[in-house]
């Protein structure tokens, strides 16, 4: 599997406390990558660091051909984010002040001018999330897994390397949830490379590999197929003994 993250003793410090500790970590091309680990474990931290939204205190993170070390320009992980990384979170950020469709465009805006492409790539995205429908509304007149859907749809218009996301369903009911879910478990089959932090079980489910964090440290990882809604009670049961196992 081609290698498109790499990190290499890498350590955060936040206020003289050492949160991830010479972490060596690769993420794999085509992987749905979920990080968990108990409160504190340093989860959410490792993906600001992949992403290159917080910096090193020592050690590097290879992203593809860059190198984020603790002295890296602002340049060049803001370059870096803009075109080979998209980003949802648990709480949406969509814009309350623009429309659905502006929302998914503003990043691509950033990056290409030419409108009419920009304007079949949005609405690709939108009608392919099932969200078309409500292009011109406001954030305000979605719902919350609708909202999201819409902040996956931004995240993807630049056309992603890697996807980033950060607990997405912890703020949804759990029907919003289950849509969010097939929607990255479909980005995923179609070759999408994701890493996502999650404490869901379900969110889980969904990953083709787990990494489990212990105080700033990879304390195991499991691999899983392809995942299979018929298998879906298997592989909870798989990663709930795998996570026993860590103490979880």
């Amino acid at each position: 599997m081609q290698t498109i993250i790499e990190t290499k003793d890498l350590c955060k410090d936040y206020q003289h406390v050492r949160v991830t500790k010479n972490l060596d970590l690769s993420i794999y091309d085509g992987d749905f990558t979920v990080i968990m680990g108990a409160s504190g474990s340093g989860k959410s931290t490792l993906l600001y660091l992949l992403s290159g939204m917080e910096k090193a205190s020592s050690g590097e993170v290879k992203f593809l051909d860059t190198i984020f070390t603790s002295d890296v320009s602002d340049h060049t992980l803001s370059h870096v984010r803009k075109f080979h990384m998209g980003f949802v979170f648990q709480a949406m950020h969509l814009v309350p002040t623009l429309s659905v469709f502006e929302n998914v465009t503003v990043p691509r805006s950033l990056t290409i001018k030419d409108k009419p492409k920009l304007k079949e790539k949005a609405t690709s995205l939108l009608e392919s999330f099932d969200v078309f429908t409500h292009a011109h509304k406001y954030p305000r007149e979605l719902s919350g897994g609708e909202q999201q859907r819409v902040a996956v749809a931004r995240a993807l218009i630049n056309a992603p390397k890697v996807l980033f996301a950060d607990e997405p369903t912890g703020a949804l009911n759990s029907s919003s949830s289950e849509q969010v879910l097939n929607l990255l478990s479909r980005l995923h089959h179609e070759g999408q490379s994701i890493v996502m932090v999650t404490h869901d079980l379900k969110a889980a489910a969904r990953a083709s590999r787990i990494i489990f964090l212990v105080d700033g440290r990879v304390d195991g990882e499991l691999r899983l197929k392809p995942y299979l809604e018929d298998d879906l009670k298997t592989r909870q049961a798989t990663i709930f003994n795998f996570l026993k196992a860590k103490g979880w």
